[in-house]
């Protein structure tokens, strides 16, 4: 089992530590199993808040993977399509407990020089 590090913008990882948000959605997903995601909030924020656990990944088309995420989904229809507009598959990391850190860390604490486009194993 493999852990990553994940960009994620703060409007969405924030959800993940309130409890609103339960599936993180990707394109593509990483080839090895993921057990958690150390999350990096994007700009402005730029620190790594915490970390995720990762119980199962689902992959569908788009829209059933809508209809079967979307109370948890944490984010609107619109930009979620979007967001998948001309994939065949989209992915879901289905998401568990999460521990958000009292203070944030850096990229450098997990031997990452600059945030990745999508993941980094660590």
């Amino acid at each position: 089992m493999a852990k990553i590090l994940m960009s994620i913008k703060p409007c969405y990882s924030e959800k993940i530590f309130d409890g609103t948000k339960k599936y993180e959605y990707r394109r593509k997903i990483a080839n090895k199993e993921v057990s958690s995601i150390v999350v990096y909030s994007s700009s402005p924020k730029c620190e790594v808040i915490g970390e995720v656990e990762v119980k199962d990944v689902i992959k569908k088309p788009p829209r059933s993977l809508w209809n079967e995420t979307k109370d948890k989904s944490g984010i609107s229809y619109a930009d979620f399509m979007d967001y998948f507009f001309d994939c065949e598959y989209a992915f879901a990391y289905v998401l568990g407990k999460h521990n958000k850190f009292s203070s944030p860390k850096k990229l450098i604490n997990y031997n990452v020089k600059q945030a990745p486009q999508a993941f980094v194993y660590v």
